[in-house]
């Protein structure tokens, strides 16, 4: 018999009496598996790009950069600049130039 469990003599235990079931071992550890991937993930992101940060910007990084600082400067996509990507591209690179210049 189990001495963290109340004797229930027949009767229903109630949920409160009950042992709290903790997540150990494997089982516990297999909840975790995702979040170190993306934190794997991220990790090695950073890494490689600190690596770069003297390396000027691509030819497509360029243009995303350009119609970012437009969207900055209030001019709205595609009136000066023309590109076949979908303007969700600009509004993140004038985000990320709007925090980190």
């Amino acid at each position: 018999m189990n001495p963290r469990r109340p004797k229930s003599r027949g009767r229903p235990v109630p949920v409160a009496a009950r042992a709290p079931v903790l997540a150990t071992g494997a089982h516990g550890a297999a909840r975790f598996r995702p979040w170190l991937f993306v934190a794997f993930v991220l990790l090695f992101v950073v890494v490689v790009r600190v690596r770069l940060l003297d390396v000027p910007l691509e030819r497509d990084e360029g243009e995303y950069a350009c119609a970012g600082q437009l969207i900055l400067h209030g001019i709205p996509p595609y009136q000066v600049v023309y590109n076949m990507k979908f303007p969700g591209a600009y509004a993140v690179y004038a985000l990320f130039l709007a925090l980190f210049g």
